[in-house]
């Protein structure tokens, strides 16, 4: 009786490590695999490792400010969604230019070479 009692608190305390263990490395690997891109991650700032105020950030108010920078940078944002207080930051974020920039819509053709048949150039 005393020998099933101990194997069943030795299984009960394995199983709760276990579950434990598997929650730790589950929970670990969604937050670090969480990119620092505000379309898809609502926790994104500009002053965390590689953000643009990166290293800057040592108050609360900074940090609000790194919400809004990294989302006009990718434009999640407008410069009127930026409360007063935080209207500094607009000089920081790259303005589009004046002229829209016009692209190819179609790739140019490859050239075509065609020997020379007067060439004079001996075969190596």
């Amino acid at each position: 009786m005393k020998g099933r009692l101990v194997k069943r608190n030795l299984l009960f305390v394995v199983v709760v490590i276990g579950v434990f263990i598997g929650l730790n490395v589950a929970l670990t690997a969604a937050f670090s695999e969480t990119p620092n891109d505000p379309t898809i991650n609502p926790d994104a700032n500009a002053c965390y490792t590689g953000g643009s105020m990166a290293g800057t950030c040592n108050t609360d108010y900074l940090w609000i400010a790194g919400w809004y920078a990294i989302r006009l940078k990718w434009n999640v944002i407008t410069v009127g969604q930026v409360p007063d207080a935080y209207k500094w930051l607009i000089p920081l974020v790259p303005q589009p230019t004046e002229e829209p920039r016009i692209y190819p819509t179609n790739p140019p053709s490859a050239p075509t070479i065609t020997p020379n048949p007067t060439s004079t150039a001996l075969p190596v």
